[in-house]
């Protein structure tokens, strides 16, 4: 009876739509009697406090009311003039306790501090362990990213996929209720680096992008996107040297570092290996001990 009743309340929601938009699109203007109807209407089992309307025999209820008590989030469109009901972002508030690099911050929530990678899009590297994939662009970025979010509560919203397979969160990072991924893109200190299964805002990005292209701004001014150095290397950041083994291994996409006979190493792509001899030598560029190996 629920599943119906669901049903019935979304095709009435439906028609309401259908209906009122081709009122507009006619500019259609008249003055309509309706009732207050005295129809109980609930939700599964819940009812809807709210009126709803008889008008030539059909029962017309209230969008907003009964679309967010079916978990779902109404939307409008004043451009277009259209109303969209949506599926309910997940959002956490949490505090940015540390900006990392362009696109990725640590925030704390509950009283945990999680990394958190920004979904859909790619800063220049400034914190590679590889001193030569840093350039000054990534500098920059990190900077930007700092003065804008170091600090401040920001609101997580979350795709498909909420974590990557290094535990780390994928979000898309609102400031007064602005996302910065879409900040980033629009200064030109970010790229488009979307991946499947979290694709929600892929059109926007690559819009927004392609945008601040045409009007040179950040680093597309001088095209130092395409300047970066994406050699496939790890090196000791104090020498320089490339270090392509040692008694710990970690990701560039991780804050975890491994004894390298862990079932969590054995995943790590060649091209993201870092390798540290020391623990101090991992734990000096922010790296933990995975839970798993516990190496010491």
């Amino acid at each position: 009876m629920k599943k119906e009743l669901k049903g019935f309340i979304i095709g009435v929601i439906a028609t309401v739509i259908l209906i009122s938009s081709a009122a507009y699109s006619e500019s259609v203007k008249q003055t309509i009697e309706v009732l207050f109807n005295s129809v109980n209407l609930e939700v599964n089992g819940k009812k809807v406090e709210a009126d709803n309307i008889l008008y030539n025999g059909t029962t017309y209820v209230p969008l907003r009311a009964v679309a967010e008590m079916l978990g779902k989030e109404v939307e409008w469109n004043q451009a277009t003039r259209t109303a969209s009901i949506n599926d309910k972002k997940e959002t956490i508030t949490a505090k940015v306790v540390r900006v990392v690099d362009g696109d990725t911050i640590i925030v704390n929530f509950n009283g945990k501090d999680e990394r958190v990678r920004l979904i859909g899009i790619d800063t220049p590297e400034s914190v590679h362990p590889d001193v030569s994939r840093n350039l000054p662009e990534g500098k920059t970025a990190y900077e930007f990213t700092k003065s804008r979010l170091e600090g401040k509560e920001v609101v997580l919203e979350f795709d498909v996929q909420e974590r990557d397979q290094y535990g780390r969160l994928l979000a898309y990072v609102y400031l007064n209720g602005v996302m910065f991924n879409k900040t980033l893109l629009e200064e030109g200190y970010a790229r488009v680096a979307t991946y499947p299964p979290n694709v929600k805002y892929v059109e926007e990005f690559t819009e927004i992008q392609k945008t601040a292209r045409e009007k040179s701004k950040g680093f597309w001014k001088n095209n130092t996107f395409n300047g970066e150095n994406v050699e496939d290397k790890t090196s000791d950041s104090a020498t320089g040297t490339v270090k392509a083994e040692g008694k710990y291994v970690g990701s560039i996409d991780s804050n975890k570092y491994h004894y390298p006979t862990c079932r969590l190493a054995e995943r790590i792509l060649k091209e993201n290996e870092i390798w540290f001899d020391t623990v101090e030598e991992a734990e000096e560029l922010g790296y933990e001990p995975c839970g798993i190996c516990n190496p010491k």
